[in-house]
């Protein structure tokens, strides 16, 4: 009992110090407003056997305010995606358009290098580009994909990365959203920050 007593005073003490830290490290160099553009390479993982997938490319934004209080992000999120997949000699070529909030939780590793992990959710349009009519049909499942017009699909978007200088970001995440439109994604961006925290 004692040595769970103290474990636990031991966690606590720890988690305090940490976020202590933490604040310390956002003073007046950081910004309240933060303005990211950048590209994604987009791998659509496989759905279905013997399919198979291709890297596309992407390009997105995303704005985001820093509290002044504690290191969390929240922000607004777009992004234009490619995906590509082949599938008994058929290609399916998608174009997805994201509208996410975004949230992130920043973890300062050293003066000019900064870890944060995060989530997005929102809204994914969704639009068959393929050269051709492209058709997918399985019968046991019931699905099938066909070239047709936009369609909506509510989407989520786990994220890692790491920010260098306050300038660069390096971002690792996946957007589910729908079964021929989820893919993993790893971006880099250009981060400008505007306004100065005051203290």
């Amino acid at each position: 009992m004692k040595k769970r007593l103290v474990a636990t005073a031991v966690a606590v003490a720890t988690l305090a110090c940490t976020a202590q830290a933490q604040e310390m490290y956002y003073g007046e160099g950081d910004h309240h407003v933060h303005i990211e553009a950048g590209t994604n390479m987009c791998y659509g993982m496989p759905k279905f056997r013997d399919m198979t997938s291709k890297v596309k490319f992407g390009v997105y934004g995303e704005v985001r305010y820093r509290f002044s209080s504690c290191p969390i992000d929240v922000g607004a999120y777009i992004s234009r995606d490619f995906t590509c997949r082949d599938w008994t000699g058929n290609r399916i070529d998608f174009c997805n358009t994201n509208i996410m909030v975004t949230a992130d939780y920043n973890y300062r590793i050293s003066r000019f290098f900064t870890a944060f992990g995060g989530v997005g959710i929102g809204e994914v349009t969704g639009m068959d580009i393929s050269d051709k009519d492209a058709e997918i049909k399985l019968g046991g499942f019931g699905y099938s994909v066909a070239q047709s017009g936009p369609s909506a699909k509510f989407a989520f978007m786990p994220r890692v990365g790491v920010t260098a200088w306050n300038l660069l970001r390096l971002t690792v995440g996946y957007k589910a959203q729908g079964t021929l439109n989820s893919h993993a994604f790893v971006s880099l961006g250009l981060t400008l920050g505007l306004g100065r925290i005051k203290r």
